[in-house]
């Protein structure tokens, strides 16, 4: 369901839609996911991430259906040096994060919710780390930021999760609810996301030459919004609850290039420069 259908942040639209479609199960995927941009536009990120969150939990809720909700990595301030777990402190350091923070706490009022972490999300369509690395291809140097470490994750990957674990609802009519780590698999900088990026775009077929990729700082590149430098996920308590392993990211990564390959009308690499 499009924001054009619904508006979850008025809560009485919300209420009228579910009371209308009956779902048995609900996943909110409905984020304001611009960082930078939720710096100045607090109030609509906080509509979308803290009360659109509350009020699909609230109703869902008032009518016996669970929750599917999708929450980040940036809830963390980066200052670890091994794998975030579930129960570690949190303290975002963007408004981003605080408003994603503060909507895991409102689908954490309601008993049946399943609340997935993830992290550097990527996929086929959107806006996104792979999509913009393709969308520059054509020029002649990248400066990418070196210093910030986090599980590239597939939304291609998530969404089979989800599906998975609704499947398994729907046969047993229950769940392990609650709060879990889900990500690709293992680490990478930005700027090893997309070293990764063009190698198997190279041998994808879909990019011919490469940029030059040049590792930069981040205070080389200064943003509205702070990120952490870590957000590794600890993806272990997921795995040893559903049995369901993380993947590794290049793999992910390597379908998802092999399938805009195949797909190649969607594909406008530019040329070099």
């Amino acid at each position: 369901m499009s924001k054009a259908e619904l508006d979850v942040g008025n809560g009485q639209s919300v209420l009228e839609k579910i009371e209308l479609v009956k779902p048995d199960l609900i996943v909110n995927a409905a984020a304001f996911t611009g960082v930078d941009a939720a710096e100045t536009s607090v109030e609509a990120a906080y509509r979308v991430n803290r009360d659109g969150a509350g009020n699909l939990a609230l109703h869902a809720n008032s009518q016996g259906i669970p929750i599917f909700h999708l929450s980040t990595d940036y809830v963390f301030d980066g200052k670890h040096s091994r794998p975030y777990v579930e129960h570690d402190k949190t303290a975002p350091l963007s408004v981003y994060g605080a408003s994603k923070l503060d909507g895991e706490a409102q689908v954490q009022q309601v008993e049946k919710h399943l609340i997935l972490r993830t992290s550097w999300v990527y996929g086929t369509y959107g806006s996104n780390f792979l999509n913009t690395m393709l969308r520059l291809t054509g020029e002649k140097e990248l400066r990418i930021v070196d210093d910030q470490v986090g599980c590239p994750t597939s939304s291609e990957r998530i969404a089979s999760v989800l599906l998975e674990l609704a499947q398994r609802y729907q046969s047993d009519g229950k769940l392990p609810w609650g709060l879990y780590h889900f990500s690709g698999q293992s680490h990478c900088s930005w700027f090893e996301f997309a070293q990764a990026i063009f190698d198997h775009g190279s041998r994808a077929g879909i990019i011919g030459r490469s940029p030059r990729l040049t590792p930069i700082t981040t205070e080389e590149y200064p943003t509205p919004a702070k990120r952490p430098a870590w957000s590794v996920l600890d993806c272990g308590l997921f795995e040893s609850t559903f049995g369901i392993s993380p993947t590794p990211w290049r793999a992910d990564l390597e379908a998802i290039l092999q399938s805009l390959k195949a797909d190649s009308g969607r594909l406008h690499i530019p040329s070099v420069r």
